[in-house]
Protein backbone atom coordinates (compact mmCIF):
# COMPACT_ATOMS: atom_id res chain seq x y z
CA UNK A 1 0.00 0.00 0.00
CA UNK A 2 1.59 3.62 -1.10
CA UNK A 3 1.58 6.18 1.32
CA UNK A 4 0.75 9.84 0.61
CA UNK A 5 3.44 12.57 1.58
CA UNK A 6 2.04 15.18 3.92
CA UNK A 7 3.18 17.34 1.22
CA UNK A 8 0.68 16.50 -1.19
CA UNK A 9 -2.13 16.49 1.59
CA UNK A 10 -4.41 19.32 1.23
CA UNK A 11 -3.95 21.72 4.24
CA UNK A 12 -5.87 23.49 6.20
CA UNK A 13 -9.08 22.10 4.28
CA UNK A 14 -12.38 21.81 6.40
CA UNK A 15 -15.40 19.52 5.89
CA UNK A 16 -17.96 21.88 4.36
CA UNK A 17 -20.87 19.70 4.89
CA UNK A 18 -20.10 20.60 8.53
CA UNK A 19 -19.87 24.09 8.42
CA UNK A 20 -22.80 26.27 7.53
CA UNK A 21 -23.04 29.82 6.15
CA UNK A 22 -25.30 32.07 7.50
CA UNK A 23 -28.05 31.69 4.81
CA UNK A 24 -27.83 27.78 5.12
CA UNK A 25 -28.15 27.56 9.06
CA UNK A 26 -31.15 30.17 8.27
CA UNK A 27 -32.91 28.35 5.39
CA UNK A 28 -32.51 25.01 7.64
CA UNK A 29 -34.12 25.96 10.63
CA UNK A 30 -36.56 28.76 8.43
CA UNK A 31 -35.55 31.51 10.47
CA UNK A 32 -33.58 34.75 9.56
CA UNK A 33 -30.10 35.50 9.18
CA UNK A 34 -30.59 37.56 12.13
CA UNK A 35 -31.98 34.90 14.36
CA UNK A 36 -28.68 32.57 13.41
CA UNK A 37 -26.34 34.99 14.54
CA UNK A 38 -27.94 36.68 17.47
CA UNK A 39 -27.66 33.09 18.38
CA UNK A 40 -24.18 32.26 17.39
CA UNK A 41 -21.29 32.34 19.97
CA UNK A 42 -17.61 32.10 19.35
CA UNK A 43 -16.46 28.72 19.07
CA UNK A 44 -15.63 26.57 22.23
CA UNK A 45 -15.13 22.73 23.08
CA UNK A 46 -18.26 22.33 24.69
CA UNK A 47 -21.27 23.05 23.17
CA UNK A 48 -24.40 25.49 24.38
CA UNK A 49 -27.52 24.43 24.41
CA UNK A 50 -29.65 26.95 22.05
CA UNK A 51 -26.46 28.62 20.85
CA UNK A 52 -25.13 28.10 17.18
CA UNK A 53 -21.26 27.78 17.23
CA UNK A 54 -18.92 29.28 14.28
CA UNK A 55 -15.41 29.56 13.78
CA UNK A 56 -13.81 31.93 11.10
CA UNK A 57 -12.39 29.81 8.27
CA UNK A 58 -10.28 30.43 5.25
CA UNK A 59 -11.97 28.27 2.54
CA UNK A 60 -9.92 29.21 -0.35
CA UNK A 61 -5.89 29.98 -0.13
CA UNK A 62 -6.08 34.10 -0.35
CA UNK A 63 -9.18 33.93 0.31
CA UNK A 64 -10.34 36.14 3.59
CA UNK A 65 -11.61 34.24 6.62
CA UNK A 66 -15.40 33.82 6.82
CA UNK A 67 -18.06 33.06 9.36
CA UNK A 68 -18.98 29.35 9.47
CA UNK A 69 -22.11 27.74 11.65
CA UNK A 70 -21.35 24.21 12.99
CA UNK A 71 -24.05 22.13 11.55
CA UNK A 72 -24.18 19.64 14.44
CA UNK A 73 -25.22 22.74 16.44
CA UNK A 74 -27.85 23.70 14.08
CA UNK A 75 -29.35 20.67 13.76
CA UNK A 76 -30.05 20.37 17.68
CA UNK A 77 -31.91 23.56 18.26
CA UNK A 78 -34.21 21.88 15.08
CA UNK A 79 -34.65 18.94 17.46
CA UNK A 80 -34.60 20.58 20.71
CA UNK A 81 -37.26 23.27 21.32
CA UNK A 82 -36.77 25.90 24.00
CA UNK A 83 -39.40 25.71 27.03
CA UNK A 84 -40.51 28.65 28.30
CA UNK A 85 -40.39 28.48 32.65
CA UNK A 86 -44.05 27.55 33.84
CA UNK A 87 -44.32 31.10 34.90
CA UNK A 88 -44.12 32.51 31.71
CA UNK A 89 -46.26 29.74 29.88
CA UNK A 90 -49.47 31.03 32.18
CA UNK A 91 -49.03 34.72 31.30
CA UNK A 92 -49.24 33.50 27.72
CA UNK A 93 -52.13 31.74 28.27
CA UNK A 94 -55.52 33.90 27.58
CA UNK A 95 -57.68 34.63 30.95
CA UNK A 96 -60.80 32.53 29.16
CA UNK A 97 -58.67 29.73 29.12
CA UNK A 98 -56.70 29.77 32.61
CA UNK A 99 -60.18 29.54 34.39
CA UNK A 100 -61.05 26.68 32.32
CA UNK A 101 -57.87 24.52 32.38
CA UNK A 102 -57.31 24.96 35.95
CA UNK A 103 -54.02 27.24 35.30
CA UNK A 104 -53.23 29.66 37.85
Amino acid sequence: MKKTSDATRPVNRINVTVWLSVKEAAKKLSVSTDTIERRAIEWQESPERYKVRYKYLVLDEGAEPVRRYYEPDVEAMLCEPKLLPAASRARLVPKRLQSSSGIA
